[in-house]
């Protein structure tokens, strides 16, 4: 389809059938994922695939079968008290957010999905802070037709952002990547732990007030 023309920034698929393959289901969705994921690395216009499973109990075992076939981390949010506050406060802030603005749905949502367990994957949360990180810096730029970087190199010249909110920016940025290609260690190890998911979500609030900031202009700098 991309190659008649069109351009969906979304796909969304249901995995219905089940008979037959029960014993080697995670076989099954091992590939599809990584199907899907070699898709997502060369398609020009599409950037999110959803899979909808039917049977009752398949949700874990599809979140399983990513984390294994993307060699994610998993954080237990529920050991570390800041975690856990930082987490709550978080999902409030993402719920707070319009249902029609631009970045919900492919972005917003699956933050909201990730902090919603228990066990929570860095690499998500990371990935999807990148990607809000660059819908704001496209707010605050006003320029949507050019790359990440250039609107950070725009925000830096222009002089007038707080130090560590920049800071926040390339840091998200950095996790970002590396948690989608996944080729090289993001801190000398390629596991992160529950001090990077901390940092992630100390990133996080400042870029979604940020954002909230750019959505209801009110007095005061970032």
């Amino acid at each position: 389809m991309e190659v008649s023309g069109y351009r969906f920034s979304t796909i969304s698929l249901s995995v219905l059938l089940r008979k037959g393959i029960s014993h080697i289901h995670n076989e099954a969705a091992a590939i599809l994922i990584q199907h899907a994921v070699k898709w997502l690395k060369t398609s020009k216009y599409t950037n999110t695939i959803r899979y909808y499973v039917y049977e009752k109990g398949d949700q874990n075992k599809w979140n399983d079968a990513i984390e294994q076939t993307l060699g994610r981390s998993v954080v237990n949010a529920t050991i570390d008290e800041q975690v856990s506050k930082l987490r709550i406060y978080l999902l409030a802030l993402i719920y707070s957010f319009p249902k029609d603005e631009a970045v919900y749905q492919d972005t917003l949502v699956p933050l909201q999905n990730a902090l919603n367990r228990e066990l929570i994957s860095p690499e998500v949360v990371a990935a999807f802070g990148r990607k809000l990180a660059e819908s704001l810096c496209e707010k605050m730029t006003g320029n949507t037709n050019v790359s990440f970087n250039v609107n950070l190199s725009t925000l830096k010249k222009a002089g007038n952002l707080d130090p560590f909110f920049l800071q926040c920016l390339y840091q998200i940025k950095a996790y970002g990547n590396t948690s989608i290609h996944r080729s090289n260690p993001i801190y000398g190890s390629d596991t992160l732990t529950v001090d990077d998911l901390k940092i992630l979500l100390i990133i996080l609030k400042k870029i979604l007030l940020a954002y909230q900031l750019q959505l209801s202009p009110a007095s005061g700098e970032i």
